[in-house]
């Protein structure tokens, strides 16, 4: 009975010491999904992306837009499955887990209230350890040396407030195992301290901008202003010309984009962009790229029809 016991006790100590290890081990995603006008959140991400090899997402309308959509489904048909998407619902609605969902793709969410618990959230779920960390207060001119430092050692990026060091930061740093901490920017004594006690603190300060003489700055100003305006006036009279055409110079469409043109102009403004892979042996990321091409130069309109898009001409 004692033995028993004895076992019992030795098994149960073994499974708490291996749930850390199973709790913090890092997850992979495929793609990151991130608001690009949260430049924090953007730079954080960038920072795993860069790392695993993977696409950046960004959105900018809290939506995925027709073009961006396809693009999911045609990297989901390669196998690409699992997309990370940082930021509550207010910077990225329900609606875009929604749509990953129709396209099947399954989606994780990773938010805190704050910019310094989300860097933290993403570092403990995207590393499992990490011989380096970068810090920054995230301040204009600091956070794009930080990422471009993150980057260059496979390091999470993490936010700190300028006077004292976040908990959750400094769980995050822990839990890590860190060794080597890059601070970029200035902070306060006390968040050094904190630093240097996790481990061994590394200051980087940034550079100040070089201040230009002022009468200098106005010339060069007024020389760019009244550059600017001739380049504008000369591109809006081409411009102008160049819109009244009802046609498309051959020589400005690549052999990829005349394939779909004459595919296009074959079926009387009845072709479903959906059977441009199977007729023109394109993947369908491709096909995406060369219709969003051909729509900004104005020669393809697409319409919606039921649950797919019909392509037709709007040049020769």
């Amino acid at each position: 009975m004692k033995s028993k016991c004895n076992c019992f006790i030795l098994i149960t100590l073994a499974i708490l010491i291996a749930l850390p290890a199973c709790a913090f081990a890092a997850q992979n995603f495929d793609a990151v999904i991130v608001r690009g006008d949260i430049p924090v959140d953007m730079l954080v991400a960038q920072a795993y992306t860069s790392k695993a090899g993977i696409p950046l997402v960004t959105v900018t309308q809290k939506r995925l837009i027709d073009e961006l959509e396809e693009e999911l489904e045609g990297y989901k048909e390669q196998g690409y499955t699992d997309v990370l998407i940082i930021g509550g619902t207010e910077a990225i609605p329900k609606s875009i887990e929604s749509k990953l969902d129709n396209i099947g793709m399954t989606s994780t969410r990773i938010w805190d209230w704050n910019r310094y618990g989300t860097s933290a959230r993403v570092a403990m779920t995207l590393w499992s350890s990490a011989e380096t960390v970068v810090v920054t207060q995230g301040n204009a001119g600091e956070l794009m040396l930080a990422a471009r430092t993150a980057i260059e050692y496979n390091s999470p990026l993490l936010i700190t407030e300028p006077d004292e060091l976040p908990e959750a930061v400094e769980t995050a740093i822990e839990r890590l195992g860190a060794t080597r901490i890059i601070l970029i920017g200035d902070a306060s004594n006390s968040v050094k301290k904190d630093l240097a006690n996790l481990g061994g603190l590394q200051q980087t300060n940034v550079r100040p901008i070089k201040r230009e003489d002022p009468k200098k700055s106005t010339f060069l100003v007024i020389g760019l202003i009244i550059g600017g305006l001739a380049v504008f006036l000369v591109s809006s009279l081409w411009g102008a010309m160049m819109f009244r055409k009802k046609s498309v110079p051959a020589e400005a469409l690549e052999d990829d984009e005349q394939t779909i043109i004459n595919l296009i102009e074959q079926s009387k403004g009845k072709l479903r962009q959906e059977a441009l892979p199977k007729l023109t042996g394109f993947s369908r990321p491709k096909v995406s790229r060369i219709v969003a091409e051909l729509r900004k130069m104005k020669t393809v309109v697409r319409e919606k029809k039921g649950k797919t898009y019909v392509l037709r001409l709007s040049k020769k």
